[in-house]
């Protein structure tokens, strides 16, 4: 058959969403912008994306999100989440997620050669840009709204996850364009977090006290004093005294000593033998 002609675009990735951004690379790659386009053919168009290493992820998949694969040697699992790759090799993020879209076939490969990704202003398709063509109607840019965000005690912060920023109010409808940002519970959240993690760590030599920070409880009262074993003898005698003018309670006395429970014990035992005897017989 004929040859497909193929265009080239241009796209500039700077605070550009990588799934949003992949989602209409792929588009043109496979050649869905055109009237010509058959599934059974590679008719799509080059693309070359600069500034990978300006793109961005929402929430936190900077920190959250993990790519793995395997070196093919046994234990060979490898992983490196996402802000590490964007640190070693920003363009391979916008790639991977090219590369997850692209339908599964034999065309694949020839389509995802179609692409180039370059961190930076600089690459090397100079001769195609003033062959390069508009970008169609379809493909969508992500633009942050240039309005400053709420205060955090603005009170309508807490309404959504993320602070609103412009409302744009009609007959029908309202819409709010926002950017998401951690709300007051989230952060409190993660405190939470933080403060559970350093209960249950194990216990390190340095957090042990010394002898002088130990507390002795002599006087049973909520609030505890901090004593040292040396001091132990002085507040006793300090209880003691004040036991003696009626300042603390006296603490209540047994009901029986326990020399009428051990006469009570023995009592019962010639009886409890009397029975082990009969039974023997």
């Amino acid at each position: 058959g004929t040859k497909a002609n193929k265009n080239w675009y241009f796209i500039d990735g700077n605070e550009q969403v990588v799934g949003r951004l992949a989602s209409q690379i792929c588009k043109l790659l496979i050649g869905k912008h055109k009237p010509t386009f058959d599934p059974s053919v590679n008719c799509g168009d080059n693309v070359v994306v600069t500034n990978a290493s300006k793109l961005t992820l929402t929430r936190n998949q900077w920190r959250r999100k993990l790519y793995r694969w395997h070196t093919g040697y046994p234990g060979g699992l490898r992983e490196m989440p996402a802000w590490r790759m964007k640190e070693k090799f920003p363009e391979r993020i916008l790639e991977k997620a090219v590369w997850g879209m692209l339908p599964k076939n034999k065309l694949r490969y020839h389509r995802f050669k179609m692409l180039r990704v370059y961190p930076n202003d600089e690459h090397e398709h100079h001769a195609q840009e003033y062959k390069a063509a508009t970008l169609p109607p379809h493909f969508k840019h992500h633009a942050k709204p240039e309005t400053e965000l709420l205060a955090k005690d603005d009170p309508m912060a807490h309404l959504r996850e993320f602070y609103v920023v412009k409302f744009q109010q009609t007959d029908d409808a309202i819409r709010a364009d926002g950017v998401y940002i951690p709300t007051l519970k989230e952060e409190r959240k993660k405190e939470k977090q933080i403060q559970r993690y350093i209960r249950r760590r194990p216990t390190q030599i340095e957090d042990l006290p010394d002898f002088p920070e130990y507390v002795v409880d002599a006087h049973n009262a909520p609030v505890k004093v901090g004593y040292g074993f040396d001091n132990v003898r002085i507040v006793r005698e300090e209880v003691i005294a004040n036991r003696e003018k009626g300042k603390e309670p006296i603490p209540r006395q047994k009901e029986y000593s326990d020399e009428a429970f051990y006469d009570r014990l023995q009592a019962e035992m010639p009886v409890i033998e009397e029975e082990g005897e009969q039974k023997k017989e």
